[in-house]
């Protein structure tokens, strides 16, 4: 975490104890005040807003963890996407890079009969001059 996160995170914490100290005070007197309606509508706006402030600060002090981990799962997609390309190719000459390319992606999870089924519709246009895709 950098500083700023640092802060980020300890303001949310303090905001959270903060709530749960203003929620104690408010069960605390309200056993001892007998008309208590406003003193509820007060209390209960500053711990909302002590609560909403602080999950949006905690949020914030978040978000560079969630970019590093999205920053190493796409690392992660891109080698082995390189990987799948590199064995489709060393399993089938007939298939060049950039359909291998098109062949492959990390975004989908395919099965193998459905990657069989796009080499071989690859093989076929590419028999075919016309590759019109509405024509199919």
């Amino acid at each position: 975490m950098t500083k700023k996160e640092k802060i980020y995170f300890l303001s949310s914490l303090g905001l959270y104890s903060l709530s749960l100290i203003l929620t104690m005070i408010f069960i605390i007197a309200a056993h001892n005040i007998v008309n208590i309606t406003t003193l509820f509508f007060v209390m209960i706006v500053f711990i909302l807003l002590g609560l909403i402030v602080g999950s949006v600060f905690e949020m914030i002090s978040r978000l560079g963890y969630q970019s590093y981990v999205a920053r190493k799962e796409y690392e992660q997609a891109q080698i082995i996407k390189k990987e799948r390309i590199k064995k489709m190719i060393s399993e089938d000459k007939s298939i060049t890079e950039e359909e291998a390319k098109t062949i492959v992606s990390t975004n989908k999870k395919r099965t193998k009969e459905a990657e069989t089924l796009l080499k071989a519709d690859i093989v076929k246009k590419k028999k075919e001059k016309d590759t019109n895709p509405f024509k199919d």
